[in-house]
């Protein structure tokens, strides 16, 4: 889990990272492009976005304002 400003971010074992508000625990949205189960979130308050890592490597950067994927790669040691 990760707080970040006025919302709560989730990842899940689907691959799911879930936005909730932190006021209400409303659901906001889900977040879709993960492969594998989400293990590491991080986040960018001023930018309004967020990091999820997936067990597989993969990296998003997303923005928390329409969920949308800013930037994907693969993190992955040589």
């Amino acid at each position: 889990m990760l707080l970040a400003g006025e919302h709560i971010f989730s990842g899940g074992a689907d691959g799911q990272v879930r936005q909730h508000q932190l006021e209400n625990h409303a659901l906001v949205r889900t977040l879709s492009g993960h492969a594998d189960r989400v293990i590491a979130l991080a986040a960018d308050p001023p930018r309004r976005q967020i990091a999820s890592g997936a067990f597989n490597g993969e990296v998003c950067v997303w923005n928390w304002a329409d969920g949308k994927i800013v930037a994907s790669f693969l993190a992955m040691p040589k």
